[in-house]
C-alpha cells in the first residue's frame, strides 16, 4: 500500500506533458489516416482518443448535438499525455478545431509553439463523403441535395464534430490559425 501511494504521489509530481502539435481539419478529410501514419512513427506521441475536442469544447456548448465523447476538464485530457514523456513530438487531434473561432486562440493560449497541421479535401467531394457515413450511421434521412439547404438555412441542423458537417468552409479557419501561429507554424495538406 505504502509503494502504491508513493508511486501515485511521483506520478502526480512529473511535468503536465501538453501536445505539441495539432491536426486540425475537415472531417472526411484524411484526418484518421494522418493520425494512425504518426502514431507508427517512434518519435511520434498520439493522443489515444480518437478525438478529445478539448480546446473547442464541444461538450459545452448546451443545445447542440454532437455524437462523441469528449474531454472538458484540463486534468484528464492531460491524463491522455500520460504516456508521452520524452518524445519530442506529442499530437493531437480533433475536427472541430478548424471550424469553431475560439479554437486557434484557445491552443496559441496554452501552447503558444505549437505546430498545427491542416487537413483539407474537394469540399463537395467532402462535404458528400461526410452526408455518406451519416445516412450508414443514421443520422440522416434526407436526399443530400435537401441536407445541404436544410444546414444553410438552420446551421444548428448539422451540427456534430464539427461545426458545419456538409457547407463548412475552409477559409476562416485557414485564416485564423495562419494569423495566430504565423505561416512558419501552420502546413496545410490536400486530399
Amino acid at each position: 500500500m505504502f509503494h502504491e501511494q508513493r508511486v501515485r504521489k511521483q506520478a502526480s509530481q512529473r511535468p503536465a506533458v501538453w501536445p505539441n502539435f495539432f491536426i486540425v481539419g475537415a472531417a472526411k478529410a484524411g484526418t484518421t489516416s494522418l493520425h494512425m501514419y504518426l502514431e507508427r512513427h517512434p518519435q511520434v506521441y498520439m493522443c489515444p482518443m480518437r478525438e478529445p475536442h478539448y480546446f473547442s469544447r464541444v461538450g459545452e456548448r448546451s443545445g447542440r448535438q454532437h455524437f462523441v465523447d469528449v474531454v472538458s476538464d484540463e486534468a484528464s485530457y492531460l491524463s491522455l499525455f500520460e504516456g508521452a514523456a520524452g518524445y519530442p513530438a506529442v499530437g493531437e487531434r480533433s475536427c472541430s478545431y478548424l471550424g469553431l473561432e475560439e479554437t486557434a486562440d484557445a491552443i496559441h493560449a496554452q501552447v503558444p509553439e505549437a505546430r498545427i497541421m491542416m487537413v483539407l479535401r474537394d469540399p463537395i467531394e467532402r462535404a458528400h463523403s461526410h452526408y455518406l457515413m451519416d445516412v450508414r450511421n443514421g443520422l440522416q434521412r434526407l436526399p443530400f441535395h435537401e441536407a445541404v439547404v436544410k444546414e444553410l438555412e438552420d446551421p444548428a441542423f448539422g451540427w456534430g464534430q464539427a461545426w458545419h458537417r456538409y457547407t463548412m468552409l475552409y477559409y476562416p479557419g485557414v485564416k485564423r490559425y495562419l494569423e495566430t501561429f504565423g505561416p512558419g507554424r501552420v502546413l496545410v495538406l490536400l486530399t
